[in-house]
């Protein structure tokens, strides 16, 4: 997801503990992860598993989206 705007204090203290979080997945071997959020705490997938998981967009998000872009 991308956000808008000046960076507050929680976007970069999620961004540093994603960024720790994934060096140290690939300073214990892994790779081909993707990491992120659930709830409080910090997950990771494999790539694989990311890719393969279908999901379906809502229509009138995207035409939102296309409404605020304009």
């Amino acid at each position: 997801m991308q956000r808008g705007g000046s960076p507050t204090t929680f976007d970069r203290v999620l961004a540093l503990r994603l960024g720790a979080h994934a060096a140290n997945r690939l300073i214990s071997g892994f790779s081909g992860e993707m990491v992120g959020v659930d709830g409080n705490d910090l997950c990771h997938n494999p790539l694989s598993y990311v890719l393969s998981t279908e999901r379906t967009i809502d229509p009138e998000k995207l035409l939102l989206v296309d409404m605020m872009a304009n």
